[in-house]
């Protein structure tokens, strides 16, 4: 079943144009096992990531 997945992390090899995931599989972890002391909604320019631990998803990898 095709499905959208929406993502904003545009240093990611996945990332397609207009905030679209280009992964066949994904895998988002819980909240939970990020940083306790993370707050996503203060962290500044979140469209650039360099490590999978900078985002809630395990499938991240970085396009360098």
């Amino acid at each position: 079943m095709p499905q959208e997945i929406l993502c904003e992390v545009k240093s990611c090899y996945f990332y397609r144009e207009g905030d679209h995931c280009g992964a066949d599989r994904i895998y988002v972890v819980n909240s939970a096992r990020t940083s306790p002391s993370m707050e996503f909604g203060s962290i500044g320019d979140q469209s650039h990531a360099h490590t999978s631990e900078e985002t809630a998803c395990k499938t991240f990898r970085p396009t360098d």
